[in-house]
């Protein structure tokens, strides 16, 4: 049985199509792993400590934040799942533990506090 030019055509096309859509799911399930192993470099980063009082700072309300501001250089933004309970203690001085980040509204760098400790001075 002899297939006509059309017909193998076709079959050509087909073999194709699925070949194409193999080597798309293929790539989109690396993906994946690029992401995971993204943010296991983020859980990877060094903590570093900074001694500082806590203050308000910023120009407005959608720019104005919390700041951990230490005696020795500029301060830094602070972020994360702690920022609220850090309002109630503006003034004070703190030892936090964190882990330092990127630019925000009101800082050139930011810290994500993990664990602080008030210090009576």
């Amino acid at each position: 049985m002899k297939l006509s030019k059309t017909s193998k055509i076709l079959s050509l096309i087909l073999i194709i199509g699925i070949i194409v859509i193999i080597f798309a799911v293929f790539l989109k399930s690396k993906l994946p792993a690029q992401e995971i192993h993204q943010e296991t470099h983020q859980e990877i980063q060094k903590t570093i400590e900074v001694i500082g009082i806590i203050k308000v700072v910023g120009q407005g309300p959608l720019e104005t934040g919390l700041v951990i501001k230490p005696s020795d250089g500029p301060g830094y933004s602070i972020v994360g799942k702690k920022v609220n309970e850090l309002w109630e203690l503006q003034g004070k001085k703190i030892r936090a533990i964190g882990i330092e980040g990127g630019p925000t509204l009101v800082c050139t760098r930011s810290l994500e506090i993990i664990s602080y400790e008030i210090l009576n001075y």
